[in-house]
């Protein structure tokens, strides 16, 4: 089943349909609608003189693309070296994500943790892609909140990046598909089918909500209800890697000194826990400034 769900994706990313028609706060088909402007901690590093360059040489209208896809070819406005950075720091905090899903309770998870501490998870990978996409049972709240919750997340790095709607909602999708449902949670689970549907579309609406809600915190002195406190927390829950981004990378206070694989064979003579098994694992090392 993985195979039409990537040939629908080559196929959308090669789409460069124009649609014409004016901007609206629905689906805006021009880049420079409801950019975040705010000069904050929000505000991505200074380019590059080459970066800079390299925009006054693109020729395109950008405001005339309507459907293209610009993911991989950012127009001017739109900052990929930002998004790219949010993806990574992502790519890291979602192990903490799925660390703390596998530790509930399988009737809230519904992950089945025989599989994923059998020690063979790269054959649980597979089988379990090959038997997707299926309909979950998991509880309401995770699919229909928490999923749509993650993918105004993965909205807001986007849209936020300079990105119109479009780009965003594709941004999204392709995260949900492949780096959640076909990558990570894969390994513990079968892909679900309304998580498929329900995080990118969610994550539109839910992102798009929280896009302007930002905007408008922001305008009223980083004041929620009256309070910069709760203002602070609601900001981060509107925009958690963008915080996390902000704190770590932006304001240069961590430095990742380590970020690879390793491998820990086995020592049957060992008097620790399962040490007559091979490991693979993450390392993972950071510098606080």
């Amino acid at each position: 089943m993985l195979k039409p769900v990537v040939l629908l994706w080559l196929l959308l990313l090669n789409t460069s349909v124009v649609l014409a028609g004016e901007a609206s706060p629905l689906l805006p088909f021009s880049n420079n609608g409801y950019r975040l402007t705010v000069a904050s901690d929000n505000t991505a590093a200074d380019e590059s003189p080459a970066a800079t360059t390299e925009k006054a040489a693109d020729s395109r209208d950008c405001t005339a693309l309507g459907y293209k896809i610009t993911l991989f070819s950012p127009c001017p406005g739109e900052d990929g070296r930002r998004l790219w950075r949010q993806t990574k720091i992502l790519g890291v905090a979602t192990f903490g994500v799925a660390a703390a899903i596998a530790l509930m309770p399988e009737s809230v998870s519904k992950w089945n943790k025989d599989e994923y501490q059998s020690g063979d998870i790269f054959k649980n990978w597979r089988e379990n892609v090959k038997e997707g996409p299926v309909w979950d049972t998991d509880v309401w709240y995770l699919n229909y909140i928490a999923h749509p919750y993650f993918g105004g997340a993965y909205y807001q790095m986007a849209r936020k990046s300079g990105y119109n709607q479009w780009n965003s909602f594709v941004y999204s999708a392709l995260m949900s598909t492949f780096f959640w449902e076909y990558g990570i949670e894969a390994f513990a689970e079968t892909p679900s089918l309304q998580d498929l549907v329900v995080t990118p579309l969610g994550g539109w609406v839910y992102g798009e909500w929280a896009y302007h809600k930002e905007k408008a915190i922001r305008a009223n002195g980083n004041k929620a209800m009256g309070s910069r406190f709760l203002g602070s927390i609601a900001l981060f829950m509107l925009d958690p890697v963008g915080k996390i981004d902000d704190w770590c990378c932006v304001s240069k206070n961590v430095e990742v000194t380590a970020l690879n694989i390793a491998y820990w064979p086995a020592r049957p003579n060992s008097n620790s826990l399962n040490g007559a098994r091979d490991y693979w694992g993450l390392k993972f090392a950071v510098q606080f400034r």
